[in-house]
């Protein structure tokens, strides 16, 4: 699967100066901050038309488009990733877990795209901070994880990203703004770079872990039943 990641800049800039360096890819992701905030009502009635450029976008490219971008719906402000399949707009996945004080609102579910490149499973945001997240995404058969995070100020989002790449035995490739990394399902980073375009071509393997645990007594009682 070959992956195109914009980690900073402007979505129009883009277009007009960084498109025609983008070679064949199936699946293009913008980081958040590249698009501006979307009023998912004025996108439905058509006073703003940015899901249509970017199924447009996705059509004329033949490829998965992926963007991080805050929503607001009647003055609700959340985090999202919205999804595009070759013209065709899959849906909008939001970040479930608030930390603490957030402008942000918590959205619902997960959502795993079963799109012409693949499963996709996305994390938005500090989603990423929550095993169980990976874990339930791996588990419902995604391919690979994309995980949209915001800016980066330690070391905690990396970490977590390579234990649940780890842990769940899927490759996870993280977009935050101006940073990209890439692990695989050893939890190894493949990549890790603050450019600001990068092609990467993913070979796409997932594993599942032999896992065993002791349970004091549990065998014994078997063994001693007889007819």
């Amino acid at each position: 699967m070959k992956i195109t990641f914009l980690s900073r800049g402007n979505y129009t800039d883009f277009v007009l100066s960084e498109l025609s360096k983008v070679r064949k890819t199936d699946v293009l992701v913008f980081s958040p901050g590249i698009i501006d905030k979307l009023d998912l009502m004025g996108e439905l009635s058509g006073k703003s038309s940015t899901f249509y450029d970017l199924c447009v976008l996705s059509k004329s490219m033949d490829c998965v488009v992926i963007c991080a971008c805050d929503t607001e719906v009647y003055g609700v402000l959340r985090k999202s990733a919205v999804l595009i399949d070759c013209g065709n707009l899959s849906g909008v996945s939001d970040m479930a877990h608030i930390i603490d004080e957030s402008p942000y609102s918590p959205g619902g579910g997960y959502k795993i795209f079963d799109t012409s490149r693949g499963k996709i499973g996305l994390i938005v945001g500090e989603d990423l901070y929550f095993p169980e997240v990976a874990q339930m995404l791996s588990a419902c058969e995604s391919d690979v994880i994309i995980a949209l995070f915001g800016r980066i100020y330690n070391h905690i989002p990396q970490l977590m990203m390579r234990a649940a790449a780890f842990a769940n035995g899927i490759s996870i490739c993280m977009a935050a703004e101006g940073y990209v990394q890439i692990c695989d399902i050893k939890g190894e980073i493949l990549c890790a770079t603050d450019a600001k375009m990068i092609e990467y071509d993913l070979e796409i393997i997932k594993d599942f872990h032999l896992l065993q645990a002791r349970r004091r007594g549990f065998y014994k009682e078997i063994n001693s039943i007889t007819d």
